[in-house]
């Protein structure tokens, strides 16, 4: 702003005259500089800071003619000055200076962190309205969110009428939750940082009941602090320790996933104590990086909405490998303990083709699984709960049916011998049971191709198993280098293999029976239902659901659709206010179903 007024503001700070200068921090709220006046024996003491911390300790003021005079209504300058700038979106900066004599400055206070002297009896010069737009996606990102099962909360420095003006702007709270008289208001959703240490009672010291020579932190009334997180959306004039007693509070809830933002030393922490500490790669400091398990190289609100993705396909492909591999082993060890008790004199599957189906069991199925990219859709699911069993209602039902299938056919090729698979009978092949050996390990190795397809949909609604599916070309280059390998090692009919080539026919019924595993698995999803399976513990979604569903419903939202299409692949820039993440403005929580629904709560969300 001076440079385009064509003041250059260089050519007036002298270092050589600078005596002191204490910088701005979270808890003072302002910085002062004192310089040597022109004028000996005096200093020049300027200060700059927050509004309404500073108004309070100016007693003149600087008229339009330049005229100093008495300043008396400092009600009208909060009112008409920085609460309407803060109301507009604007952030407030009181600008004041006062000269001393030289005997009223006192280095060795200043040095024992007394600056009182200095800050008081100001004459206040401006107050200046910064304006910080939200930068391009911010109110989206927040919105992906709240879709994807997060609450999201700010947590700032800045006075309570721009934090509340800003969070509406991006979302974190609507006009109806601040407006007493709507049917929708929330009494706690915006608080400020002292108020709401003082209604939960602040930090409190409780024997850990895992080591009874330690203590650990808690909430000194918890049951106040579940009334405020239920509505709690803005913390403003928050200091770091109100940070940290937020992130307590909702960590005592065992089934909440916590993550945080930050940037500053004071933010170590909480960095520390949530679940997930996210620090800011560009403005952060080195304490708060090595507190926090991610670092945000962008400092970009909507990387974290990439990680969130990230993290659930991560999580998704996880179950997706291990329902693979599970099926395979229950097959795999019901056709080997089968054939022992049978007393075969050649086992149907030998050590050589077991090492081979180990190949594709392990390596090949998990490089092939866990390429599989992101999809925007993750986004708009529930979140995992922390208690929830990675193996699902649905995954065991996938896993049981499709091993029943497998071994029936397996056992049936293996005991019945059918002519109208093996496309021949024993009194026409002198080598038929290395025949019906070769048929057997063929269909085996087939079928979990054709499962390890149908394992890239594992929900009970993912019915279309194809969707996507060339969207991965690691996925389908091992298919087919797997397929390949398995026809050569059939075909080349190796000693060691104990296979013999197979007739076109022969070959088609093999893949015939193992494409039926598909169908097999899609029509078992249709029709068992996934209460067979009720030992596996899942958390109720109803309400997590409903809560996420209503978030459609606000005129202010975009659609779905434009969700999906929002999601962003990789980072951008911004920050929190505007657009990007400010590292002191940021919780993350992630509520499971139990804990919306034992709390009642509108939405379900996570913090920033």
């Amino acid at each position: 702003m001076a440079e385009s007024m064509k003041f250059q503001y260089k050519d007036y700070r002298n270092p050589d005259k600078e005596v002191l200068s204490v910088p701005f921090n979270s808890k003072r709220k302002r910085m002062v500089t004192v310089y040597r006046s022109s004028d000996p024996g005096k200093y020049e003491v300027h200060v700059k800071g927050a509004p309404e911390i500073l108004l309070s300790r100016c007693t003149r003021i600087i008229g339009r003619g330049g005229d100093v005079k008495e300043l008396q209504d400092r009600g009208e300058i909060e009112a008409r000055v920085f609460t309407r700038y803060a109301r507009i979106g604007y952030r407030s900066l009181l600008i004041a200076h006062k000269i001393i004599d030289a005997a009223e400055f006192d280095i060795n206070e200043c040095r024992a962190n007394d600056y009182t002297k200095l800050e008081e009896g100001l004459t206040l010069v401006a107050i200046v309205g910064i304006e910080d737009p939200l930068r391009e996606n911010v109110k989206e990102s927040v919105e992906i969110c709240k879709r994807a099962g997060i609450t999201v909360r700010m947590v700032t420095g800045d006075n309570i009428d721009y934090a509340r003006s800003i969070a509406i702007q991006c979302g974190i709270v609507t006009r109806e939750e601040m407006d007493p008289s709507n049917l929708e208001y929330k009494e706690f959703a915006c608080m400020l940082g002292q108020d709401f240490h003082r209604e939960v009672g602040g930090i409190v010291k409780v024997p850990d009941p895992y080591s009874p020579d330690k203590t650990r932190d808690r909430v000194g009334n918890p049951e106040k602090f579940a009334q405020i997180a239920r509505e709690l959306r803005v913390l403003a004039r928050s200091q770091p320790e109100h940070k940290y007693l937020l992130v307590t509070g909702l960590k005592e809830d065992e089934k909440n996933v916590v993550a945080v933002t930050g940037d500053g030393t004071n933010d170590a922490p909480a960095l520390k104590k949530a679940d997930i500490g996210l620090a800011m790669g560009i403005t952060g400091t080195e304490v708060a990086k090595e507190a926090s398990k991610i670092i945000l190289l962008d400092d970009n609100f909507s990387s974290i909405v990439t990680a969130l993705k990230w993290g659930r396909n991560i999580y998704l492909c996880v179950r997706k490998f291990l329902q693979f591999q599970l099926t395979v082993n229950v097959v795999a060890l019901a056709v080997a303990v089968v054939s022992g008790f049978a007393h075969f004199v050649v086992p149907p599957i030998n050590a050589i083709q077991m090492l081979w189906v180990n190949i594709i069991m392990d390596s090949f199925a998990a490089l092939a699984l866990a390429t599989e990219p992101p999809s925007d859709k993750l986004l708009l699911e529930r979140p995992y709960g922390k208690t929830e069993s990675i193996l699902t209602r649905s995954m065991w039902r996938n896993i049981v049916c499709v091993a029943i299938y497998q071994i029936a056919v397996l056992l049936t090729v293996m005991f019945l011998k059918p002519e109208f698979i093996l496309r021949t009978t024993p009194d026409r092949e002198k080598n038929f049971t290395k025949l019906l050996n070769t048929m057997i390990f063929h269909t085996f190795v087939l079928m979990q191709l054709f499962n390890e397809i149908a394992c890239r949909r594992i929900k009970s609604n993912e019915f279309c198993i194809v969707e996507d599916f060339f969207n991965n070309w690691r996925f389908i280059v091992i298919m087919v280098i797997t397929l390949a390998v398995q026809i050569a090692l059939v075909q080349s009919g190796l000693r060691g293999i104990n296979t013999m080539p197979l007739s076109i026919e022969q070959h088609g019924m093999c893949i015939l029976l193992s494409f039926n595993v598909i169908i097999w698995g899609l029509l078992c999803k249709a029709v068992v239902p996934e209460w067979f399976f009720s030992f596996v513990k899942e958390e109720d979604t109803s309400m997590l659901n409903e809560s996420m569903d209503e978030s459609l419903d606000k005129e202010e939202r975009v659609s779905k659709d434009s969700l999906l299409n929002l999601a962003p692949d990789g980072p951008t820039t911004g920050r929190q206010r505007s657009g990007s993440l400010d590292s002191d403005h940021g919780l993350l929580e992630q509520h499971s179903a139990d804990y919306e629904k034992s709390r009642r709560v509108g939405k379900s969300k996570e913090t920033f």
